[in-house]
């Protein structure tokens, strides 16, 4: 399979990319989600409104220094050695806000999503033109991007109508790391097996 020059419509003929989209959706997905349902995660945890605000505020340090990070990482590693473990801080922030309700887990839960949203936004960014080139990666990404919104659109409807099935915020975090582990397995089989 000639990946590099692809175009979009041979692309979406590649298993490659639903190996890598699963793992390239779930932070948008998860994030939004949870993010946009956080005066109820705060009701249920507890959290006062400027401790939620304070979180915002550790999520944007932890974006700004994880893009830093992942930019150095994916010149030395590239992504395709980084995307079996891309959602690592989901599943910590996931089992952070599923195991304490204490303000200091609050902020370190909006932290690690905001590693996330770093790390991912530049993997986003790379991985299309390191696995299919340039010629179409306007396209590529294009379509990848639309899926990203997709899901993060559909999200707080997901998690809506568990909170109005009475589904808590720590049970709803808890189905997370294992699409997280699922996911991230479909992007070791992609960069592993599905690669050449």
């Amino acid at each position: 399979f000639a990946r590099q020059g692809a175009s979009l419509g041979t692309v979406l003929k590649d298993p490659l990319l639903y190996c890598l989209l699963p793992a390239l959706m779930a932070p948008a997905f998860i994030s939004t989600g949870l993010i946009f349902h956080q005066i109820h995660i705060g009701t249920e945890k507890g959290w006062a409104l400027e401790v939620l605000a304070f979180g915002l505020t550790a999520f944007a340090a932890g974006s700004f220094v994880m893009m830093l990070t992942t930019g150095v990482l994916v010149d030395r590693l590239t992504t395709r050695r980084l995307m079996p473990f891309s959602l690592v801080p989901t599943i910590l922030a996931w089992a952070v806000l599923a195991a304490t309700d204490s303000r200091l887990g609050a902020l370190v839960f909006f932290s690690l999503l905001g590693v996330q949203s770093g790390l991912m936004s530049v993997i986003h960014g790379a991985v299309w033109a390191e696995v299919y080139g340039v010629i179409h990666l306007g396209a590529i990404r294009a379509f990848a991007t639309s899926t990203m919104v997709f899901a993060s659109g559909l999200a707080p409807a997901i998690v809506g109508v568990l909170v109005g099935w009475e589904w808590t915020i720590a049970a709803i975090a808890l189905l997370l790391p294992p699409y997280s582990l699922i996911a991230s397995g479909s992007a070791f089989i992609g960069v592993r097996f599905v690669l050449r």
